[in-house]
């Protein structure tokens, strides 16, 4: 297959050119463009008008020269950055004129009673120029890679330290400027211990920003939350995200580093208010069923087990009957009311049946007291309920989501003595008490009056 070529002649005899191009056409080129040029003028016009491959000149002409074209043609690749090859041939030439050409940039120089030499030199600079035009591009490539990095981590709002195994500082962003105080050429080839609390420093700690640049770091990424050290000495918390990145011998490590003093702050601020929201809500649920719904923060606050009835039952749409008749075998031995059991079956067979639907299952548990208190307790590991719906949860006839109760709590505080809900991202326990005779309102134990047997019943709701 014929390799396309463009040639451009510096030559003033036209059977010479001819000669040349035939030798090439027969050496596997097909040639799609030739100019022949006998002055500079006329070789910058070319040049500027249309696209080359090769440059063959001969050495000496009228009004130009080889050495002449060459600096002219090397003027022009500076300015434009092609690549030229660009090889001598004449009718007689020294060996020293040669050399002289080829030091000055010439591919090569041929005699023209040797042509036959002309084919695979003009294919082997090509092939040349080509490998030449590919490193350049692949270095242009690599430099405009490393300069849209280098801009990246100049404009990047997180702090980015680099560290070697000796865990000193190689590179120090604008960010981390910011952040630490330290200026890139008074921090780079200091302790990366500079940047740490000093007992965080002397004890070593494990931490991603501390241990990364040690020579037993060997993972690809890690990301933590520790404290750092300003140039002042005062710390602040961060988060560090560590890769590390083998260069020939050399291991570097990098951090990337941000500031979570106000995410810290926040949420700090948070768990405070909904901490001030929970004991509002406590309270006020507390008050407005008359001390019947217990909103507990954690187990703790729980109410202690009783003696269990039978093991643990698992909850599933199969078992919700198990769960039912093993409340009226426990009412049995608790010689609880017909009533009164029947209202706590009710109230334990919604919390069983919101745990299956909504939280995919659970655990429920009967126990006895010594007093003959019957307590239900139904446990799942659910979504809970949200803090923001617990009044309607707790306290609306019908209210219904994915984690509460629905009619379950309305019905449980109309017909248990006491409900305990202990409920968050990691599931909800509820725990119903039902005693042998309905206890007095809250309120009214709290009076302290004496023991009498005409003290009224409280009303239901």
């Amino acid at each position: 297959m014929s390799i396309p070529l463009r040639v451009l002649l510096v030559e003033d005899k036209e059977d010479d050119a001819t000669l040349i191009l035939r030798v090439l056409g027969r050496g596997g080129f097909d040639i799609t463009r030739s100019v022949c040029v006998e002055d500079s003028a006329g070789m910058v016009a070319q040049l500027r008008a249309q696209e080359w491959d090769i440059i063959l000149s001969d050495y000496s002409l009228p009004h130009f020269s080889a050495p002449e074209a060459l600096t002219l043609l090397q003027d022009y690749m500076r300015e434009t950055g092609v690549d030229l090859p660009f090889i001598v041939i004449s009718g007689s030439i020294g060996e020293k004129i040669a050399v002289e050409m080829m030091k000055a940039g010439a591919a090569d120089y041929l005699l023209k009673d040797k042509l036959d030499r002309l084919p695979p030199a003009v294919a082997r600079e090509l092939r040349e120029a080509e490998g030449r035009r590919e490193r350049r591009r692949a270095e242009a490539a690599q430099h405009e890679s490393e300069a849209r990095l280098s801009a990246i981590i100049e404009s990047a709002m997180d702090a980015i330290v680099s560290a070697d195994e000796r865990q000193r500082v190689v590179s120090f962003n604008p960010a981390a400027e910011r952040m630490f105080g330290w200026r890139a050429d008074e921090i780079v080839g200091q302790p990366l211990d500079l940047l740490l609390p000093e007992e965080a420093s002397s004890a070593r700690a494990d931490t991603p920003f501390r241990s990364f640049a040690s020579p037993g770091f060997d993972g690809p990424a890690g990301t933590g939350a520790l404290l750092a050290r300003r140039r002042d000495g005062s710390t602040f918390p961060v988060e560090a995200t560590v890769s590390t990145v083998q260069l020939g011998e050399q291991k570097l490590f990098t951090a990337f580093v941000r500031d979570i003093t106000e995410r810290q702050r926040a949420a700090e601020a948070l768990r405070e208010s909904e901490e001030r929201q929970r004991a509002f809500f406590r309270d006020v649920l507390f008050s407005v069923t008359e001390g019947r719904l217990r909103l507990c923060d954690d187990r703790s606050v729980l109410p202690p087990p009783r003696r269990p009835v039978g093991d643990p039952i698992p909850l599933t749409h199969e078992t919700l009957a198990t769960l039912r008749q093993r409340i009226r075998e426990a009412a049995t031995v608790a010689e609880l009311p017909a009533e009164r059991w029947h209202n706590l079956l009710v109230a334990a067979g919604e919390a069983a049946m919101n745990a299956v639907v909504h939280a995919g299952g659970g655990e429920g548990r009967v126990a006895i007291g010594d007093d003959g208190l019957l307590q239900v307790t139904v446990e799942d590991q659910g979504a809970g309920i949200a803090l923001d719906r617990l009044p309607r949860a707790t306290l609306e006839r019908g209210y219904t989501t994915a984690g509460t109760m629905g009619y379950g709590f309305f019905l449980a505080l109309q017909s248990c003595d006491r409900v305990f809900l202990l409920t968050g991202p990691g599931g909800t326990t509820v725990v119903l008490e039902q005693e042998k005779t309905e206890p007095l309102p809250v309120w009214l134990r709290q009076l302290n009056l004496p023991p009498s047997n005409d003290l009224p019943a409280s009303p239901r709701s």
